[in-house]
């Protein structure tokens, strides 16, 4: 029996609550830029997905949010901290599964798929570029009882909606905490970033920068010290070193990327920019038991689980909290790259490294694409 794991940030992904900002105009642009996503994830394939029906999803998913068209009112409901009191039709999901259940979402669209090649082509699913985890808030605790236990510090006891506190102080306004709903360029795919805004405003060849940047390797400085890292963990097993990616380690570093600075219009690029954070602190740790029956025929049982954990900043170090438990997956999720066309070469690069046992062991990996390729093909 082997176990895979694969951490994955969140932050990566478009979170689909801003469909219900209190913002209306950033809920609109919201609703726009998930419509081109939806169309650009996989389009010029035969499972592309049309300007209509990426509309029928957009829409469903907004009505859901916002309570629309539905009547649930004697539908049984628990009681949620995130519950407007001002507002008790909005529905704030508890899982991004909750999106199988809206009009034209099926297992097709939502999980990844596998096109067999040569070369073979993977398929992004809306599980690989949509979440609704990274737009979190603190849970302050009971407001009676933090009032007893810190009497001097008046309306510190404040809950989510910024509510009088029990000490009569004056609330706070609510807060959102960490990255919240902005994307981690350093990790994004080329969907995502591509949805943030036209063509016409940002162009083509300003994605194809980042993702190019983002693929340089790093400075020999950091490098020496990353292969330090892995030498020294890496046992006697060769697994076949690639060397560290460049990564932005602020968002001035923009600038660095030819493409980006040459942009024309200054409100474009602010605009882009305040949508983008360099740091991701929401994860989803996929996990999959793998037990081979029989190797040369590549007969397998496996089971899949995941689960998603925040990092939060404790007083001496960060400390991960559950968010969504460890729970059986189903359907296919791989790792992205981000550019498909040149893998193949980059696997042999990486392989000419590696021993018999590492390679082998990367063919069973299934959140590898090379687990989905067939040994006459490889061949």
């Amino acid at each position: 029996m082997t176990t895979y794991v694969w951490v994955e940030d969140e932050n990566r992904k478009f979170n689909i609550l801003s469909l219900a900002s209190p913002d209306q105009d950033f809920a609109d642009e919201s609703k726009e830029r998930l419509e081109r996503l939806i169309v650009g994830l996989r389009e010029n394939t035969s499972f592309e997905i049309s300007a209509s029906d990426a509309t029928t999803i957009v829409t469903s998913i907004e009505e859901w949010l916002l309570g629309q068209n539905r009547d649930d009112d004697n539908r049984p409901r628990p009681k949620l901290k995130s519950d407007d009191p001002e507002d008790d039709r909005k529905t704030i999901p508890l899982h991004l599964d909750e999106l199988l259940l809206q009009r034209g979402v099926t297992d097709t669209i939502f999980f990844d798929l596998i096109m067999e090649g040569p070369p073979i082509q993977v398929l992004p699913g809306l599980e690989s570029v949509l979440t609704i985890y990274t737009s979190y808030r603190a849970d302050p605790g009971d407001p009676e009882k933090n009032a007893r236990n810190n009497p001097n510090q008046g309306g510190a006891g404040q809950g989510n909606q910024g509510s009088e506190g029990a000490t009569g102080g004056e609330a706070a306004a609510p807060k959102n905490e960490g990255q919240g709903v902005k994307i981690n360029v350093n990790t994004a795919s080329r969907a995502v970033l591509r949805c943030l805004f036209t063509e016409a405003q940002i162009p083509d060849s300003v994605i194809e920068g980042i993702l190019r940047y983002r693929n340089e390797e790093a400075p020999e400085e950091e490098g020496e010290e990353g292969e330090e890292d892995v030498a020294e963990y890496g046992g006697d097993v060769e697994e076949g070193l690639e060397p560290p990616k460049q990564v932005f380690t602020s968002l001035d570093d923009l600038e660095s990327v030819p493409e980006f600075a040459n942009i024309a219009d200054p409100k474009v690029k602010e605009k882009f920019i305040s949508m983008l954070t360099v740091e991701s602190d929401v994860f989803s740790i996929h996990m999959a038991c793998l037990f081979k029956r029989n190797e040369e025929r590549k007969m397998f049982v496996m089971t899949r689980r995941k689960c998603v954990v925040i990092r939060l900043e404790g007083d001496e170090n960060p400390r991960l909290f559950p968010i969504m438990r460890l729970e059986r997956r189903r359907g296919v999720r791989v790792f992205a790259v981000d550019f498909p066309e040149e893998e193949e070469e980059r696997r042999e690069l990486l392989s000419s490294d590696m021993d018999e046992f590492s390679i082998e062991e990367r063919k069973w990996n299934p959140f590898y694409v090379d687990f989905y390729v067939k040994e006459e093909v490889r061949k």
